[in-house]
């Protein structure tokens, strides 16, 4: 398969090429960026595509079998028109294709291709996968409703929640994107832990709720994300109340059956928690569920936010879509150590 990345010097567009370098199936791949080639010629010194960054301009004249969009929002769908009317196949990173376009134009304001929201699949491989595999764009989940998605939907397709969901999460740096802002620098975030987004101010509460809404109708989410003084991963803590008593050990039931045939999903025994490290460099989730004496329902999620929260999920996809086995290519243990 040819492939391209589009956005290729982004951290998102850099652990792509990354995947993809090594991707069995994959058997040309070509980048395209507005500019820092040598950036992604020191990082890939030594693959055989290293230094042929072209820039975007190009892109017009090449018809891959994929492309990953890893550009901004508004951008990234301008590309994604003419790819789709040339038969190129599309992965979107960015939000354009994720949300109703009233509330995008809301959140991130005029949809630069409103044409096409009818035809994007939301890639949450494992709940879409059967549209996935006949889609011609995918709308690649974000990374924080991923992580809240996977921890949240077994309850809600069983109609088992009621009211408000709490969703406490942390991230890594990388989650914030490589442009330079003063909030990311070494000495803003380095020994320092910090909410932002608070007060339903953050992109990402129109994702998690509207598809949260697909399964179980009436419920809200707080959602305080903060910056963790780590490069990658994310932790979600996820508070649950429900419609009716069900034991520790029937939840966890619920969890086990759901993604029992799911490769990258975990449910952690009792005892065990999730943590970012054990995530790190692949595209798993952990998942661990777990109650209080009260009978509130606390749900723990890790995932890496460059992999099931982006790049890993975004190749998972493009598996579905050829018609490979959706691990192919994404096997890896955690970075522990």
């Amino acid at each position: 398969m040819k492939v391209a990345v589009v956005g290729a010097t982004g951290y998102t567009g850099a652990e792509l090429i990354r995947l993809l370098s090594m991707h069995p199936e994959v058997t040309g791949l070509f980048l395209f960026s507005r500019g820092e080639e040598v950036e992604v010629e020191k990082h890939f010194l030594g693959l055989g595509f290293a230094g042929k960054v072209k820039p975007l301009e190009e892109l017009s004249g090449f018809n891959p079998d994929f492309a990953f969009l890893a550009l901004p929002h508004g951008e990234s769908g301008r590309y994604a028109q003419e790819l789709i009317r040339r038969g190129v196949r599309v992965i979107d990173l960015s939000a354009d294709f994720r949300l109703p376009l009233e509330v995008y134009d809301k959140w991130y304001g005029p949809h630069p291709a409103p044409e096409l929201l009818e035809i994007a699949v939301y890639g949450l491989t494992e709940y879409f996968s059967e549209k996935i595999k006949t889609a011609r764009l995918i709308a690649n989940p974000g990374c924080y409703p991923t992580a809240f998605l996977l921890a949240v939907l077994p309850l809600a397709e069983k109609d088992l929640l009621q009211g408000v969901i709490i969703s406490d999460m942390k991230s890594g740096v990388t989650g914030a994107g490589r442009a330079a802002k003063r909030e990311t620098l070494f000495g803003e975030v380095a020994e320092n832990f910090r909410p932002y987004g608070v007060g339903g101010k953050h992109r990402h509460l129109p994702e998690m709720e509207n598809f949260l809404n697909m399964f179980a109708k009436g419920l809200r989410v707080i959602f305080t994300p903060h910056l963790v003084p780590m490069k990658r991963g994310i932790l979600g803590t996820i508070y649950l109340n429900l419609t009716t008593d069900v034991s520790l050990e029937e939840l966890r039931k619920i969890y086990l059956a759901k993604y029992q045939d799911k490769p990258f999903i975990k449910i952690l025994p009792d005892g065990q928690l999730p943590e970012t490290r054990a995530v790190y460099g692949t595209n798993n989730a952990l998942i661990a569920v777990n109650k209080e004496p009260g009978g509130m329902v606390i749900v723990t999620v890790a995932i890496d936010n460059l992999g099931k929260g982006a790049a890993g999920q975004a190749v998972q996809n493009m598996n579905l879509m050829a018609g490979l086995d959706e691990t192919c290519g994404l096997k890896n243990t955690g970075i522990y150590f």
